[in-house]
């Protein structure tokens, strides 16, 4: 874990810095709209995936064990109602299936709800920052079905949030701010026979779009003017998987019906970074890498849980060859290899696997380009992974139909 902590604590600050030193992250066009961020009318958006779907069919060494599906909604933004002072909230929602050969169904239907305040103010011209707070509810359920009936486990969710945000213009003359931010939450998770309450920090990067309804233009209604030079030779964009996180916490659990108390501590993280720059008119070429951990120990120190992984993606986009709206469709092709380790130790026993990882997939997509430098992309493709046990050689793989949609920010040819 000593490896992936580095990698966050440095990673995270050398992408902030080195935009500082380029003068593109701190040049905010004039003082007055740097200082305007927070002002009444503009809404704040969380660049991100908003939307994963994805339904495979899996294999362990070649034969068929079943078919999973998948469905992730995830969103976060906020208005200025007056100035310094927004409302908002974030959405999380999680529905999984898996059906195995035998029938026996497991189905995990997780989400959450929580409303927002936030307050910000400009400092300066280039320095802006934000306190927000949060109360959230929610629901976690797990449903087993047989053909002889169904059992589920339910859990209710209660959190409470603070979070400090430090934005930065990330390039002059666009509404995109890199953000550094410092997180506290607190969640309990109410089930029928017992609680769960855990306590979380986290730190880390992420990117946010501050724009007032009236820089939000629609592309078609302006003649599609934002397309006419965006997949041009030079130009680049950062796509929404893009950011990095760290965090520490600490997680209880009380039963009803017995008199002990499960206690763990925690760490974990992940920095991910996609990036495409286009060598040529219409073609790009990029890459995405993944790098995550977790380490997960009991309190009296009588077992620890280690994984830790990395992923690497060449990937290369096609975009329609021609002047007009059609431009904005695209070809994306990528693959992806890296490795994956996880680490059981109990008492004085230990136990280390190991496994390798690779894959591909091809999309069409669509960017719907708006504002400033933001576009909300749409792909849907095919999409294969295969994870193989280095010491036995087992592979699983999973094949399928993979539908995605995130706020890019759109570079252009300057950053």
């Amino acid at each position: 874990m000593k490896p992936l902590t580095a990698v966050l604590f440095t990673g995270i600050p050398v992408l902030l810095i080195s935009g500082m030193v380029s003068g593109q992250i701190v040049s905010i066009e004039d003082e007055a709209r740097g200082a305007g961020i927070f002002s009444k009318g503009v809404n704040r958006i969380v660049m991100e995936r908003n939307i994963d779907f994805t339904t495979f069919k899996t294999k362990f060494d070649g034969v068929n064990t079943g078919r999973s599906n998948s469905w992730q909604l995830h969103a976060e933004g906020s208005r200025f109602l007056i100035d310094g002072f927004a409302i908002g909230g974030d959405i999380d929602v999680n529905a999984t299936g898996w059906r195995p050969v035998s029938n026996n169904d497991v189905l995990v239907r997780n989400w959450m709800v929580t409303p927002h305040a936030l307050y910000g103010k400009s400092l300066s011209g280039t320095i802006n920052i934000y306190g927000k707070a949060g109360v959230g509810f929610g629901s976690n359920k797990t449903i087993n079905e047989t053909p002889s009936g169904s059992t589920t486990n339910k859990a209710n969710l209660f959190s409470y949030s603070l979070t400090a945000g430090l934005p930065f213009l990330a390039k002059k003359g666009s509404n995109t701010y890199l953000t550094p931010y410092v997180s506290y939450r607190h969640i309990t998770y109410d089930y029928d026979d017992g609680k769960e309450k855990v306590n979380r920090l986290s730190a880390g990067i992420k990117l946010e779009l501050y724009s007032p309804c009236s820089e939000m233009r629609c592309d078609r209604k302006n003649g599609y003017a934002l397309t006419k030079s965006m997949y041009d030779q030079g130009s680049s964009y950062i796509g929404y998987y893009s950011r990095g996180m760290i965090a520490f916490g600490s997680s209880e659990t009380e039963y009803d019906n017995f008199p002990d108390t499960d206690k763990e501590n925690f760490t974990d993280g992940s920095l991910k970074l996609d990036y495409v720059y286009y060598i040529a008119d219409n073609f790009g070429v990029g890459a995405g890498l993944n790098i995550k951990g977790e380490v997960q120990k009991s309190d009296d120190n009588n077992y620890k849980f280690t994984t830790t992984g990395l992923t690497f993606s060449p990937q290369f986009v096609v975009n329609m060859p021609v002047d007009n709206w059609a431009r904005n469709f695209f070809l994306q092709g990528e693959g992806s290899f890296g490795s994956q380790k996880t680490v059981f130790d109990f008492g004085s026993a230990s136990n280390e696997d190991k496994y390798g990882v690779a894959g591909f997939g091809a999309y069409i997509g669509y960017n719907t380009l708006f504002g400033k430098n933001t576009s909300f992309t749409y792909m849907v493709g095919y999409l294969s992974e295969t994870i193989k046990d280095k010491d036995n050689d087992q592979k699983e793989q999973y094949n399928g139909l993979n539908f995605q949609a995130g706020l890019r920010f759109m570079i252009g040819k300057k950053f």
